[in-house]
């Protein structure tokens, strides 16, 4: 009756709020691992019947520990939020930012309107300098960009090459100069 109705649709309620707390980074308010897998296998399908290019960003954020280990964890916390905003601009409204670990982010970009890599380095790297500006730490971040084409379509390498290239721009930043 009315009373079974209304408990119903609070539970529906209840549950709802659940399932986007589970596929939610309660700090950065981004999409979790979790999301990520979702989405992920939501490209799959999709590659499945048509050739459609994304862009796969993986990021990890340069200076995390000093931060925490200097100035304690309420700072690191504040520069990932910061970093978090500034990746969710970034990827605008048709694409989509992760936080899949502690100062490792994943985005994924349509490439409807193909930008080039250095544009969105340069991009990224406009928005890492407004965060020094902010919390005058030095921190940068390291990016790695792979777009599914140039894996065959392969989500899994795309992931792979993309993380891989993430791995090398960061050995070049600390290499000696």
């Amino acid at each position: 009756t009315l009373s079974s109705n209304f408990e119903l649709f609070s539970a529906r309620k209840d549950l709802n709020v659940a399932l986007k707390n589970a596929k939610t980074d309660p700090l950065t308010q981004l999409g979790n691992r979790h999301a990520l897998d979702e989405k992920l296998e939501d490209m799959r399908n999709i590659v499945a019947v048509e050739d459609r290019d994304w862009l796969i960003m993986v990021i990890d954020l340069d200076g995390l520990k000093a931060v925490n280990d200097n100035f304690g964890h309420h700072k690191g916390d504040l520069l990932i939020k910061l970093f978090a905003a500034q990746l969710n601009e970034f990827c605008g409204q048709d694409n989509e930012a992760y936080r899949t670990g502690g100062d490792e982010f994943v985005a994924i970009i349509d490439n409807s309107a193909p930008s080039t890599k250095e544009e969105l380095h340069q991009r990224l790297a406009e928005g890492m300098l407004r965060i020094r500006q902010q919390v005058h730490f030095n921190v940068d971040a390291s990016i790695g960009l792979c777009y599914l084409h140039e894996m065959d379509y392969d989500i899994s390498k795309t992931i792979t090459e993309a993380d891989k290239r993430m791995y090398e721009n960061k050995k070049r930043k600390c290499a000696p100069r």
